[in-house]
């Protein structure tokens, strides 16, 4: 049986990712930085590294910003485990958008690892899983 303590810590962690998608949908670039530690590592679909630092991570969700128009975005089953002051979390995705004249649907997966300093938790390593589109 979970404590209280550690269900708070996990509810502390499926607001953040809320935060974290909320700031980037709305393109709040500013307010994405702080959920984000400075030395953040960012992988890409096949676990690839995409980038390490704040500036690269932020910079992603910038640039996927000015190349679509998003029409709808939906997080779903957020699962959460805390070990301490580290924190695995994922949760699935689905998004349509428009990006040069064309439309776009996909779903897939993040994968977050956070550490908390005091009371902050912020993301040190994430990874997008998108799924393959069926054949």
């Amino acid at each position: 049986m979970e404590s209280a303590i550690h269900q708070q810590e996990q509810e502390g962690v499926r607001l953040l990712i809320s935060k974290i998608n909320h700031a980037w949908l709305k393109g709040n670039l500013k307010e994405l930085r702080e959920y984000f530690h400075d030395e953040v590592v960012t992988r890409g679909p096949n676990l690839e590294f995409l980038g390490k630092g704040i500036d690269p991570c932020v910079k992603s969700f910038e640039d996927f910003l000015r190349a679509a128009r998003i029409q709808d975005f939906r997080e779903s089953d957020i699962q959460v485990d805390v070990f301490g002051s580290t924190a695995v979390a994922t949760f699935a995705w689905e998004i349509d958008y428009e990006m040069g004249g064309q439309s776009y649907h996909e779903t897939g997966h993040d994968v977050f690892v956070f550490v908390r300093s005091g009371e902050k938790w912020q993301a040190v390593w994430r990874a997008v899983l998108p799924q393959p589109a069926p054949k």
